[in-house]
């Protein structure tokens, strides 16, 4: 289903301020899971670290829920955490089983 939404320009950019802090929160919390960073020290750096370290062969992406909110729209992010933590546990089971190195 498409969202659309009428607001603002002063809207549009307290959403995208919020918007862009949650997904550095995302970036921040992925980050610690997967080793790269438990500490950010400027804004950003976590992203940038991850981009860094990406496969730019990987084809597959993470799914994010959009669900309509008492105040908007709500971004799952637990979504994207979970899934990472899935490919983690995914990883380490062929690490054991000396599937990978």
């Amino acid at each position: 289903m498409a969202h659309h939404f009428n607001c603002s320009a002063m809207d549009t950019v307290r959403l995208q301020i919020r918007v862009e802090g949650l997904v550095q929160g995302l970036f921040d919390a992925v980050a610690a899971l997967l080793g790269v960073r438990d500490v950010v020290t400027y804004e950003g750096q976590a992203a940038i670290e991850l981009e860094q370290l990406a496969d730019l062969t990987e084809t597959s992406a993470y799914a994010m829920a959009l669900t309509d909110g008492a105040a908007g729209f709500e971004l799952h992010g637990v979504d994207i955490v979970r899934a990472a933590v899935e490919d983690l546990r995914a990883r380490a089971a062929a690490h054991d089983r000396g599937e990978i190195p």
